[in-house]
């Protein structure tokens, strides 16, 4: 009875495996939806699958959603999967571990309305609802810790959602940027850990003006091109920024899907990576211990979106990788006879 049981167990395993395999699910709200659908995300994914030979798949939710309020922010999401307000009866909140069931990658995002960043009164509060960059910070770590636990899971995040010039000031436009720079360049790594199925899509270095002196609309707000009124306050980005937005998304989604099947356990317990990044050279030294032979395995860059750096197969424990890339943060994955460690650094 034993036996069967263990084969049973191994045979559901597979079965959940398989149901949840090249599969995303984007959760957002307005503009999310947009980008998606004024985006032909589905076609763009639909027309790689015909060229490629592939069955890559991504579904869209506006989440939360009833019975939660329409509130899309950092706070909401940790205090769903994190703070357990969550339900699985409700596809509209449900729970964390359901998503990881059921899809490979979960994307999640923010609304405009996230964005409207007050000024920090304090250390912060995890479990407070009022949006300043404290909170924030403190729902992402909480979040991550979260994220860590599903290493077989793929987690996007898109960064915030820019506010359109006449909703917002000066003021929280600087602490909109200030949360996205984090996000992207500190989150990641402020604990010098590795979480490697943690990308992050830059929607608001996509949508937000980053000039400081524009010849029309306002630095770190939605670009006057994407406006749908120049003379409203609607922050929803109009169908020329979906158009162009929405293929940039696609193909992100599929190259982490992509990435997510090369390796399905880590090694982490049986062999150590060490990595150091020299801004200088823009290289990457590297240094595998805890593994006696010298058979050939992979190594792959990828910058810290998800997408392919460099590839290489090599046999020696310790090296040296030359890229001719901007400094920032890079992961680097060692594929070992079908299984993997991967680290994150700095160049």
């Amino acid at each position: 009875m034993k036996t069967y049981l263990c084969i049973l167990s191994f045979f559901l395993s597979i079965v959940v495996a398989n149901a949840q395999s090249d599969k995303a699910i984007f959760l957002h709200h307005s503009t999310g939806g947009a980008v998606f659908e004024g985006g032909n995300v589905t076609q763009w994914i639909t027309d790689y699958n015909t060229q490629q030979s592939t069955n890559y798949s991504a579904t869209e939710l506006a989440y939360p959603n009833d019975p939660w309020g329409w509130e899309n922010y950092p706070y909401d999401f940790w205090k769903l999967w994190v703070g357990g307000s969550c339900d699985n009866n409700s596809s509209n909140i449900q729970c964390f571990d359901k998503l990881c069931q059921d899809y490979e990658l979960i994307i999640f995002k923010h609304c405009f309305p996230g964005a409207g960043i007050g000024e920090d009164s304090g250390n912060g509060d995890v479990a407070s609802a009022e949006k300043t960059l404290a909170n924030y910070q403190l729902q992402y770590r909480a979040l991550l810790a979260l994220f860590d636990q599903y290493p077989n899971n793929k987690i996007m995040v898109w960064t915030l959602a820019p506010l359109h010039r006449n909703a917002t000031d000066a003021g929280q436009a600087a602490r909109a940027v200030q949360f996205t720079n984090w996000v992207k360049n500190t989150w990641l790594t402020e604990d010098w850990k590795s979480h490697p199925n943690v990308f992050i899509f830059d929607f608001f270095g996509l949508a937000a003006e980053q000039s400081a002196t524009p010849a029309n609309g306002m630095q770190y707000c939605l670009k006057y091109d994407y406006e749908g009124d120049h003379n409203g306050n609607d922050s929803h980005p109009n169908n020329a920024a979906n158009q162009l937005i929405g293929p940039l998304f696609a193909e992100q989604v599929v190259t982490i899907l992509k990435s997510a099947t090369l390796a399905t356990e880590n090694i982490s317990s049986l062999v150590s990576l060490e990595l150091r990044g020299e801004a200088s050279s823009k290289t990457i030294s590297y240094k595998i211990t805890g593994r006696a032979a010298k058979t050939p395995f992979q190594l792959e860059v990828f910058s810290v979106l998800g997408q392919p750096i460099k590839t290489m197969v090599t046999s020696n424990n310790s090296g040296l990788i030359t890229l001719n890339h901007n400094n920032g943060i890079y992961i680097v994955r060692v594929t070992i006879n079908g299984r993997y460690i991967s680290q994150k650094v700095i160049l």
